[in-house]
């Protein structure tokens, strides 16, 4: 009897344990489409994701501040001071100069592994010039120590970017249609930032990229212990042994 409750009590233990130790909740989509999409915001899963736009002379220079575009069926674009308001140019563009959307989520830190384009143009409107190749950066530093003094030569330095700073998560071919895109990885951080594609040249082939950005879909990290928390709790179980091996047998 003495062995069973024992087994007993641990395993009950263990299962907190495990519990505590689960680190991922199911998918969420963050949606930047419909009547309140001015709010450039969406909450999902206990955490909220607010965007803002961002945009670049080129892809070593600083990221300037820029005006988020709305619509309620394709989503967000980016424009500039002085840029043209005409399409395309109020979509994610590299048209003159890099836009880019970051987006910073509160309450939690999340794996985005898709956005979703609900809008893909091309230049000068022409559809046979559609394209919307993309690029991805994940921000892996510490919450306390992030800024929006975003620089994109900081960001590509991947030397620089093990467990601090930006990390380049990906550049990648969109091309020209609408629809998911996929991210991949398996970072979670509470900062992306996703833009027309700033690689070097125009991108993965001769067509300049335009689109509007109608959601992300992700996976919310639940909490998971401080090294102290766990030492506490393997301190207990020890202790509980202790406890129930001086007790009499019944």
């Amino acid at each position: 009897m003495k062995t069973k409750r024992i087994n007993q009590m641990m395993g009950a233990a263990l299962l907190v344990l495990g519990a505590s130790l689960s680190g991922t909740a199911g998918a969420s989509t963050w949606m930047f489409t419909g009547s309140d999409i001015l709010a450039a915001s969406d909450a999902q899963g206990g955490v909220t994701a607010t965007a803002s736009a961002f945009s670049s002379t080129n892809n070593t220079s600083n990221l300037a501040g820029a005006s988020l575009t709305y619509n309620g069926t394709s989503g967000l674009g980016v424009h500039y001071s002085g840029e043209s308001t005409s399409s395309p140019n109020h979509s994610t563009d590299n048209e003159t100069k890099l836009d880019a959307i970051l987006f910073n989520f509160t309450g939690g830190k999340v794996n985005l592994d898709a956005a979703s384009f609900g809008w893909v143009g091309g230049y000068n409107n022409n559809s046979s010039l559609k394209d919307s190749d993309y690029s991805v950066y994940a921000y892996m530093g510490d919450d306390a120590s992030f800024t929006t003094a975003l620089s994109y030569t900081a960001m590509q330095n991947v030397a620089a970017a093990v467990n601090k700073g930006w990390k380049l998560v990906g550049h990648y071919s969109g091309g020209a249609a609408t629809g998911d895109r996929p991210i991949d990885g398996s970072d979670y951080s509470s900062h992306w930032l996703i833009g027309a594609y700033n690689g070097l040249g125009l991108g993965f082939d001769s067509t300049k990229d335009y689109f509007k950005l109608k959601s992300l879909t992700g996976t919310v990290g639940t909490s998971v212990p401080e090294p102290g928390t766990l030492l506490l709790i393997g301190a207990g179980l020890l202790g509980l042994t202790r406890v129930m091996n001086r007790r009499p047998a019944c």
